[in-house]
């Protein structure tokens, strides 16, 4: 909060732009990758599980791979990372259904299902 507006700033201070902007995304990766290795590596040591699996949106980020598999290495636990073509995340689903929900378009309860479905078919920007 501090990087984006110190304290007793004008409320009119711009947001950060450049390489303090860069830092703070960089910084917030950072945390969030922390957090999710903490509580991974806390489930491997109370569980003694053998292997690690990650997947969803979130397993696209380089840096959570890569962190995964070096925690992974450091149990002695076999990782499994799915290719990036299969971490999706399902808030491009939710965006869609709410466009087309706005658009008066729904579908009944009787609606078939296609998982695999190409989205970018029935979604245009």
């Amino acid at each position: 909060r501090y990087l984006v507006r110190p304290p007793n700033a004008p409320a009119d201070t711009p947001p950060p732009v450049g390489q303090r902007l860069a830092d703070l995304a960089a910084s917030f990766q950072q945390a969030a990758i922390d957090s999710i290795l903490t509580k991974v590596e806390l489930a491997l040591t109370r569980t003694g599980c053998r292997a690690l699996a990650i997947g969803g949106g979130v397993a696209s980020n380089t840096l959570l791979r890569e962190s995964i598999e070096r925690l992974g290495h450091k149990h002695g636990v076999k990782v499994f990372v799915p290719p990036r073509s299969l971490c999706t995340d399902n808030a491009a689903m939710g965006a869609i259904a709410w466009e087309r929900l706005e658009r008066g378009q729904n579908d009944g309860l009787e609606l078939d299902v296609f998982p695999g479905t190409d989205r970018s078919a029935t979604h245009r920007t």
